[in-house]
């Protein structure tokens, strides 16, 4: 199994806990963070997605980068800047937990702050 996080335009310092258990190693549990609804929430229901199936680590990264894209959070250039950036570096951190995002230079097609959390079903080869 593994966990893609994916913040764009995150730069606010909040106090958070760690939620317990492997698989949400990097989320945070804050009444500030999750909702049901957008509205200024960094983290939202509809942008946690778990058991997603893919074949592919680009698949995986696109896949974020839409997610992001149906909350409202990016414009659509910024997922193939998420690809550029992940063949430049990987974003993969360890314990199959990888945060994706785009090049310095696509930071103008991030519309506002966010976070996605996608969980994926099978391995697929992270590095």
């Amino acid at each position: 199994m593994a966990v893609f996080l994916v913040a764009v335009g995150v730069g606010v310092a909040r106090e958070v806990e760690p939620l317990a258990g492997p698989a949400f190693a990097v989320m945070w549990r804050s009444e500030e963070l999750v909702h049901e609804r957008g509205d200024d929430a960094l983290l939202v229901e509809a942008g946690i997605r778990l058991d997603v199936q893919v074949e592919s680590r680009e698949a995986a990264v696109r896949l974020c980068g839409e997610a992001l894209q149906q909350l409202g959070a990016i414009q659509p250039e910024y997922v193939d800047a998420m690809w550029e950036r992940e063949l430049i570096f990987s974003s993969y951190v360890g314990e199959s937990v990888a945060i994706p995002h785009g090049t310095d230079a696509s930071r103008v097609f991030v519309n506002h702050a966010q976070l996605v959390v996608l969980r994926f079903a099978a391995p697929f080869g992270l590095n």
